[in-house]
């Protein structure tokens, strides 16, 4: 039978080594084709009062500018109102790097250099921009005291606060209770292609627009607003996408507005490609927060209430920011039982661009405020912080074993401590199962926890300058299918092209969608299957599919498989009555035949569509070991074991390389991606590879084992199949914990004491030197 389910690797996959595979900026330029270079304000809240082009015209190559005036529409770009296109004269940009210019050229590095030499005119601010959470906050507080004029709130948009049981009145009556504070600073989605774009103007006042986008529907909406055209005038296409992680749903459609803008001026073809710094300080990324918290517990642990305020950093605002901050406050209690919870979410605007929904929006920051109260009461205790997990994610400690004996077993979920709070989680969310008690007991066993977290205390007795953490997380991620579409069309010849409201970035969706079309194909003539090699998935576009639903959430592949699933039960009834002809003459029946057939009476194509649009939860757990130097803050991955339920996937090479991919970049958030603004312009200081650092090989951990939990998703899912490419990345807060327990074996160690302290994300090396004091003791 057809390969549905079949581990291999991505169809594309060779072309991508090959350096074959066609991305936008790949594409052959149009003849008479321009290119497009931004000109920024390089200072947050600066009022561009004029500029002056004349050193710019004298650049080689330069041929025009187009400025807000030239704007025939709306002056926006990101689904809302908040992020200006073009910066106007007379007004303020909104960030350090506001775009207020596009200059054209015939060349990109001729636009740059052009950009470069235009002078701007500015009124400088008398204030300093309002760059994090705590300026913010207290700008707001002298607003309300009437001791700063302001011309709308700062702290102004709030999330549903989750609320469960009465946690004030549990933390009153609780035995032990405990205060704290921790925060995480944002993260850049840095996919491997920045944000571009190719516009070609047409007859009747037309466009055909090409670009990196996750969403052809979005940008085709806002290319519309931009130019003022109808959206029947504007084809948006998209090819293959050098990455996204989120960050191309709004952030990059500046890039397609610019270009489609610049292009109606010209009325020439025009190219924008957005090289990486100007990229990595215009689109935003993952939401900074901060997380206040109140806990009441009992001697062994057990979490009775929490009470907390989550502040998010929204930058101008984003179309999901509100999203993102929702999705910590819903998310925070993990699979902990917890039975008085109280989570208010406060969203804060600052003169930075809008953030947005980067890979697992909200989750990673969820995930370390509630490891963070873990390891908080754990060091009241005086407890090891997985017996304090356990305390809460096991009804009992010897309920633990009765799940050992039997982890497959739905059975076992009468064991969860959450699910004896509560049958939903705290969004009011069903689980459609819960295997996460048999994942950890599972990863546990398999990765003999009880004997590495003896030689880990052993190392430290040993060793003064080095110091190992080991630690286990948990992760319970809630996911939702989408109504996805696709437009199946069949060729005499037996072949098969796809187009669909997908957005292949790199997560092997088209590979996926041609093994499930495969399998369902080969049905329509019994005996005639139908090779991969024969299924083609084209580009997306607005023609194909007019308003097509989004790529993002993780779900998008299986949506679109379940679409063209759709699809091709229609046109197997399109084909019967072909089909019982044929068979009344006796003849031996083929597809190519069939198809034949069937070309003049039956239409050969038909459009599809998801209708199991269904939410239910991803679980996992991991185990990590790393080693820090505590002179140097220095940290190495020693070992990461990864149980995740992925139900059955439908490739198992593909979602393994998505559940490691997603890991390695919460590293990055965890341990490595640093934003620095100057606090006098606001100007991004990280704006590129050799200021802001990724992960690198060195950060992969050195002995790196994932595995899926072998259970089927048969309560639900399409194909009995789970998202991979987002709830992986919460388990590197496993990396984090591990750190924090290295860092406190250093502590202790140096006489910095081993009680519980703040550590924030990311830790760097720096951070994890200051936070062990070594060099301090050692002068």
């Amino acid at each position: 039978m057809a390969p549905i389910a079949e581990a291999m690797p991505k169809l594309s996959s060779k072309l991508q080594a090959a350096g074959e595979q066609r991305f936008t900026n790949d594409l052959p330029e149009p003849v008479g084709c321009l290119y497009a270079a931004y000109v920024l304000i390089p200072r947050a809240r600066a009022v561009l009062v004029g500029y002056d082009l004349a050193a710019a015209r004298e650049m080689p190559g330069f041929v025009d500018v187009v400025s807000a005036e030239d704007i025939p529409g709306k002056n926006t770009c990101e689904m809302t109102k908040a992020q200006l296109l073009l910066v106007p004269k007379g007004e303020a940009s909104q960030f350090a790097g506001s775009p207020c210019l596009v200059v054209l050229a015939d060349s990109t590095k001729h636009a740059e250099a052009a950009a470069r030499a235009v002078e701007l005119h500015l009124e400088l601010p008398q204030e300093a921009p309002v760059l994090s959470i705590e300026a913010c906050v207290e700008r707001q507080q002298e607003a309300d005291d009437g001791k700063r004029d302001m011309d709308s709130p700062v702290v102004k948009k709030k999330a549903k606060t989750v609320v469960r049981g009465n946690a004030a009145k549990a933390l009153e009556e609780s035995a032990h209770r405990v205060q704290g504070k921790v925060a995480c600073d944002g993260q850049k989605a840095f996919y491997m292609e920045p944000p571009c774009a190719l516009v070609t103007p047409g007859e009747d006042s037309t466009l055909t627009v090409w670009g990196s986008y996750q969403v052809p529907s979005w940008a085709h909406a806002e290319v519309a607003a931009t130019s003022g055209l109808p959206k029947h005038k504007i084809l948006m296409n998209a090819t293959h996408i050098g990455g996204g992680f989120g960050g191309k749903l709004t952030k990059p459609l500046h890039a397609v507005c610019a270009a489609s803008v610049a292009a109606l001026k010209t009325r020439r073809p025009v190219r924008f490609h957005v090289n990486r710094n100007v990229d990595t300080v215009v689109c935003a990324g993952r939401h900074p927060m901060s997380f206040e918290y109140d806990v009441g517990f009992d001697a062994a642990g057990k979490l009775s209430a929490v009470q907390a305020v989550i502040h998010a950093d929204a930058g101008l605002g984003d179309a999901c920011s509100g999203f993102s901050l929702m999705i910590a406050t819903q998310n925070m209690e993990q699979i902990y039982g917890i039975p008085h919870l109280d989570i208010e979410g406060i969203m804060c605007t600052t003169d930075k661009p809008g953030n947005t929904a980067v890979r697992g929006p909200g989750e990673p920051q969820a995930a370390l405020f509630i490891e963070t109260i873990i390891e908080h009461v754990a060091a009241e205790l005086g407890k090891d912080s997985q017996e304090v997990r356990e305390a809460n994610i096991f009804t009992s400690p010897a309920d633990m074993a009765a799940v050992a004996a039997d982890p497959t077993s739905p059975e076992v979920e009468k064991y969860s401590a959450m699910l004896s709070v509560d049958a939903k989680d705290c969004a009011g969310r069903d689980f459609k199962n819960f295997p996460a008690l048999g994942i950890w007991t599972s990863l546990k066993e398999k990765t003999d926890y009880a004997k590495r977290a003896a030689a880990t205390a052993a190392f430290n007795q040993e060793h003064r300058f080095r110091k190992r953490g080991l630690a286990m997380t948990p992760v319970k991620y809630a996911v939702g299918a989408r109504n996805q579409q696709a437009t199946v069309c069949l060729y005499t010849d037996g072949t098969c092209l796809i187009s669909c409201d997908g957005t292949e970035i790199g997560q092997g969706l088209h590979t996926k969608v041609i093994q499930y079309a495969s399998y369902y194909l080969s049905q329509l003539v019994p005996g005639c299957a139908v090779p991969l090699k024969d299924i083609r998935v084209g580009p997306n576009g607005t023609d194909k599919i007019a308003h097509g639903s989004i790529t993002g959430g993780s779900t998008t592949s299986e949506g679109v498989c379940e679409a063209v699933r759709d699809a091709i039960g229609k046109l197997k009834e399109n084909l019967q009555p072909t089909r019982e002809k044929l068979e009344a003459s006796g003849k031996e029946i083929t597809l190519v035949g069939l198809l034949g057939a069937a070309s003049g009476s039956a239409e050969l194509q038909a459009s599809g569509k998801n209708h199991n649009a269904l939410d239910y939860h991803c679980f996992g757990a991991a185990l990590s070991e790393v080693e820090i130097d505590v002179m140097t803050g220095e940290v190495v991955i020693l070992s990461t074991s990864i149980m995740y339920d992925c139900g059955k996937s439908l490739n198992p090479t593909i979602d393994l390389g998505q559940a490691e991919g997603a890991f390695m970049m919460g590293v990055g958030f965890y341990l490595r991606e640093r934003l620095i603004q100057d606090s006098v312009t606001g100007k991004l200081a990280t704006d590129g590879t050799w200021e802001y650092k990724i992960p690198c090989a060195q950060d992969v951990p050195l002995k790196f084992d994932v595995e899926f939990f072998p259970r089927a998703f048969t309560e639900g899912g399409i194909s009995s199949s789970k998202a991979s490419g987002e709830p992986p990345l919460v388990l590197a807060s496993s990396v984090f914990a591990a750190v924090k327990q290295a860092i406190r074996a250093g502590r202790k160690e140096f006489g910095t004491g081993d009680g519980n302290f703040r550590l924030d994300a990311p830790c760097t090396p720096r951070d994890i030197a200051l936070a062990v004091g070594a060099a301090m003791d050692c002068r």
